[in-house]
């Protein structure tokens, strides 16, 4: 017997443009406002420091700053960097938040109250996600916190949006927990986090279709225990920053409410939310209805990775954010202001960070670095540095860096060349591995004869820049290669575990694609103005069928009038009769069938002003 799945796809003729998002300007936002200020302690907090966290991205939404948010006392931004030391080293959560609510107020994660947010939000990487292997919800804030320093192609990041979409629920949906039901809630999270990453297409296509299917009479959406500002506020934010209008008419339940109007009815008359922490969901619905997702979060940072290289040993290696207004002094006390995110800049960032010194000299050719970590500049050998393996024709202090930048100093003569080694990760004892060491010349190319050092091991590489090491005690070990006339490759650190390997394993993947999926383009047409009689022509509209079955697609017809329940055509039938069978591609999951529309007005329409209709497609998957 043949299975049958539907999967519904709205397209709406018309829309209407609302007050969403809302501006600083309007009274529900000055109210909303009135109310988070007016229940600010003396010690700068708003209900907790969860709470301040979220509620600094609230300030952020509001463009203003929360150094200058205070009520007769310590301002939120001094509150948050006086308890970092109150978040829970056992939550990746805490950690995740706490770096999204310190990009909102323009400070530094990498070091902010004595910590290193990123570093420590790093640490719960383990089985190639972000903290409890049976939560969701640590990977979902986990990778907006990293793409809003920058860091969404670390392999901390990609591997949480993989385990994101791996874990996404048949229903479209996603929960707290692996293989939890969905709720719209953490669905919203997941859309955030997901987006946040530059994902698009199915994934976030599957997720808002089941946040719909959660939607009630008021607009709002019912997370298990009836709506709530909360969940209304996480749906507005995802609506949004899939790039749809959450006050658009397809957004609006069969009452005529929509998300907004929900989430509005929440809020009180002294401009709070009402929910079971007002303040937590006043603070979420701030920057719902502003139109500024947590998936927006950012402070306009520049982003770098650094490496400092001495003649032997590693002073320093790590992501950075680079400052844009530094003052340094040279060795005989002059100030000098750096206006631009500059090289120096992100060396002196670097020294804070590791705590190390460096001297500066004002030489004849502008400022000149002549010792890092102690060691000085001597003869020909001096501190250098490279810019995305090139050296820059202008001095640490005039180059501007760009976003995501490799910026190496390193201490040698001029001309030496960077190199780089290559190795794997997590073997047994006993296993032998091949570690490759390269260098750049316009292009990387292998290294012969550089030295491999692996413990109190080592060896030199062959003419493909390659060498056979073998793991003989478990533990973690630091590989790093170097040669004469060349600079010291960067370190990497293996783990090498067991007693042995006496077996091999081959990898064996699928990846499952739904059944029944599919999408139309455009979502939207206009036939413009037209009169009785007349005979209209509309946009192709692409019915794309994305999954493994072929679909039989029909369509039904709402909210309308008689202009379209009997002049509305889709592939040249009325759309009652529409009946179009598209066989799925099994190479790319990607076929798309093109139908034309059209108006056919009757001579005796008598109808005046602007129609609107819904057409509702639906796909029968047809099982192989």
């Amino acid at each position: 017997m043949k299975k049958i799945v539907w999967l519904l796809i709205l397209l709406l003729t018309f829309s209407t443009a609302l007050a969403y998002p809302f501006s600083t300007g309007d009274t529900e936002i000055i109210n909303a406002k009135a109310y988070l200020q007016s229940i600010q302690a003396v010690d700068g907090s708003i209900d907790s420091l969860g709470t301040s966290n979220w509620a600094t991205i609230a300030i952020w939404a509001l463009d203003e700053s929360s150094d200058a948010w205070a009520n007769e006392g310590d301002s939120i931004e001094e509150y948050i960097e006086t308890n970092v030391n109150s978040l829970d080293d056992n939550k990746a959560t805490d950690w995740a938040r706490s770096i999204l609510s310190i990009v909102s107020m323009c400070r530094d994660p990498y070091m902010f109250g004595g910590e290193d947010h990123i570093a420590t939000l790093k640490s719960f990487y383990t089985n190639n996600q972000l903290g409890d292997t049976a939560l969701l919800n640590d990977d979902t804030y986990g990778l907006m916190a990293l793409c809003a320093v920058g860091d969404c192609n670390s392999i901390e990041a990609e591997n949480a949006k993989q385990f994101i979409l791996n874990n996404q629920n048949i229903d479209g949906g996603w929960s707290w927990g692996v293989g939890q039901s969905s709720d719209p809630d953490s669905t919203a999270a997941a859309i955030l986090a997901l987006i946040s990453a530059g994902e698009s297409g199915l994934p976030i296509t599957q997720g808002l279709t089941y946040i719909k299917t959660t939607q009630v009479e008021s607009g709002g959406f019912d997370s298990g225990w009836g709506t709530n500002p909360n969940t209304d506020a996480m749906c507005v934010m995802a609506i949004d920053a899939a790039g749809q209008d959450p006050d658009d008419i397809i957004w609006e339940s069969e009452t005529g409410n929509s998300p907004v109007d929900s989430l509005l009815a929440f809020q009180d008359v002294d401009g709070g939310f009402t929910s079971y922490n007002k303040a937590y969901a006043t603070v979420q619905a701030v920057p719902a209805l502003l139109g500024e997702p947590y998936s927006n979060v950012n402070c306009g940072f520049v982003y770098a990775n650094v490496r400092i290289q001495g003649s032997t040993n590693e002073v320093f290696s790590g992501s950075l954010i680079v400052d844009d207004h530094l003052t340094v002094v040279d060795e005989g006390g002059n100030p000098h202001d750096l206006l631009i995110p500059s090289a120096l800049s992100a060396l002196d960032k670097a020294s804070k960070i590791s705590s190390f010194s460096y001297n500066i000299v004002n030489g004849g050719f502008g400022l000149y670095v002549d010792s890092i970590n102690g060691e000085v500049a001597t003869g020909l050998d001096g501190w250098m540095y490279f810019v995305n393996h090139e050296s820059p024709p202008v001095g640490m202090a005039d180059y501007v860096v760009l976003e995501g930048d490799d910026i190496l100093f390193y201490y040698g003569a001029w001309g030496i060349m960077e190199t780089r080694i290559i190795v794997g990760d997590n073997f047994g004892v006993g296993d032998s591995f091949i570690t490759t060491v390269e260098y750049y010349d316009e292009e990387w190319l292998a290294l012969e004869g550089a030295t491999i050092h692996f413990g109190a091991t080592t060896k030199e590489t062959d003419e493909n820049g390659e060498v056979e090491l073998t793991a003989s005690t478990a533990g973690s070990f630091e590989v790093y290669a170097s040669k004469e006339g060349f600079i010291n490759s960067n370190g990497v650190t293996i783990k090498i575990t067991g007693t042995g390997n006496p077996s091999q394993t081959l990898n064996v993947e699928a990846e499952i694609m739904p059944s029944v999926a599919f999408s139309v383009a455009p979502n939207s047409i206009n036939f413009g103005q037209v009169g009785p009689g007349m005979v209209v022509p509309g946009e192709d509209i692409s019915l794309i069928n994305s999954g493994s079955w072929d679909i039989l697609v029909t369509s039904t017809l709402s909210g309308s009038d008689p202009l379209f329940d009997s002049g509305l055509f889709l592939d040249n039938v009325l759309w009652s009769s529409l009946e179009k069978l598209i066989s799925s591609d099994l190479e790319d999951f990607s076929l798309v069938v093109d139908i034309p529309s059209e108006l056919d007005i009757p001579d005796d329409y008598q109808g005046l002003g602007a129609k609107t209709g819904i057409v509702t497609f639906w796909a029968q998957g047809i099982e192989p």
